[in-house]
């Protein structure tokens, strides 16, 4: 029993040194600082908050790039965009504008710096109106249930086209449990739900 725990914390340990020096690699070839996390209460960010992690390219890719949309006709709008990874991938893929939404000022320094292409507002979440048209709303987990749900009621005012893409999705059953949110693909690691209004 002992032996199997210990493996199973050098595998996480493993895990954890790849992914650092994947995340550095990224920051390295693009010149930008996303890599890091941050405790949220070094953030103070408030209202259910959690910490500041980047997503991996690799999931974000497997998410956002396999919708079945044409991106030049979609705004990107990253719910709590902390450094601006996310942003920096949806411009890579052709979205016709981007926006990141985060409360941190810090980390909406950080996100200008590493995307000045993207359009970055320094809100909390909760009282952000999406644009009108089509849009892809991405989150990565960026707070808690309560503040979740008050995005979501937000998101069904949108006026146009609207998919969500929940990567992490910790409170899934806010999105699962309102017939207005039509799940496209889900599993634990995700769920991609296109607004029905």
């Amino acid at each position: 029993m002992q032996r199997n725990l210990l493996t199973r914390i050098l595998d996480f340990v493993k895990w954890q040194v790849h992914k650092v020096a994947l995340d550095r690699a990224f920051d390295r070839s693009r010149n930008v600082d996303t890599s890091g996390q941050i405790p949220a209460f070094i953030l103070r960010t408030g209202r259910g908050g959690v910490r500041y992690q980047a997503v991996e390219p690799d999931s974000f890719m497997k998410a956002v790039g396999s919708l079945d949309i044409d991106v030049a006709e979609f705004r990107f709008v990253d719910i709590g965009c902390g450094k601006g990874r996310a942003l920096i991938l949806a411009r890579d893929l052709g979205f016709k504008s981007i926006i990141g939404v985060e409360v941190s000022q810090s980390l909406c320094e950080i996100a200008r710096r590493n995307c000045s292409d993207a359009e970055i507002l320094c809100v909390d979440a909760g009282s952000y109106l999406f644009p009108e048209g089509s849009c892809v709303i991405y989150l990565f987990n960026p707070f808690g249930e309560s503040l979740l749900r008050t995005v979501a009621a937000n998101i069904l005012k949108h006026s146009g086209p609207c998919i969500v893409v929940y990567l992490n999705p910790l409170h899934r059953e806010i999105f699962d449990s309102d017939f207005r949110f039509k799940l496209l693909r889900g599993n634990k690691d995700l769920g991609i739900w296109k607004v029905c209004c």
